[in-house]
Parts: C-alpha cells; structure tokens; sequence
C-alpha cells in the first residue's frame, strides 16, 4: 500500500469515524473502537507492510458479509433528507473499497 493510499484511507476512515460517533450510537461501538484503532496504526511509525496487514484484516472485520458496517446507513423520516445524509457514507465506502479490494 502506498504512502497516498494510507493518507486516503486516514481521512476517510476519520470522516466514517465521525459518522458513527453521531448516527452509529451503541450499535456501533466496536466498529468505532476499531477504525480508531486503524486511523492510530496508519499515523503509528509501523512498516508500511506491517500496516496493511492490520488495516486490511481490520477492513474485513468493519464489512463482515453479515452486520458490522455493512448494515449502516443513517435513518431519516424524510426520504431526500435520508438520502442527503447517506450521500457522503456512499462516497466514504466507495473511497475505501477502491483503495481496500487491490489489497485483499
């Protein structure tokens, strides 16, 4: 992994990190903990081969085939309210995907 995709994945990460701090509420606690932890590995003085393995097993972990991040989206009683507030979860999943499916 390139030292430009581990900045992508910061920044996304922190952003999806933020996300799940006001719409995850209690659901979301493990997942919370767990892109802390991988935003810490990626600033941490690690390997660059050492931080990928810990990101990308992390990943799955976070997009299990069932639950974990794979079910969040955020809820609104009004539909383009809903999807207004989905648009940048989209674009965070999209970005981390494309950067996490060269490396799985």
């Amino acid at each position: 992994m390139s030292e430009s995709e581990f900045n992508i994945l910061y920044e996304q990460l922190d952003k999806l990190k933020e996300l799940l701090k006001v719409y995850g509420g209690k659901y979301y606690r493990i997942q919370y903990g767990v892109i802390e932890d991988m935003i810490a590995c990626i600033k941490s003085d690690l390997s660059c081969d050492d931080k990928e393995k810990y990101v990308v097993r992390n990943y799955k972990n976070l997009y299990p085939a069932n639950g974990g991040l794979s079910d969040f989206y955020i809820q609104h009683d009004n539909y383009e309210e809903r999807l207004k507030l989905n648009k940048p979860l989209d674009e965070i999943n999209e970005t981390l995907w494309s950067i996490m499916k060269n490396h799985i």
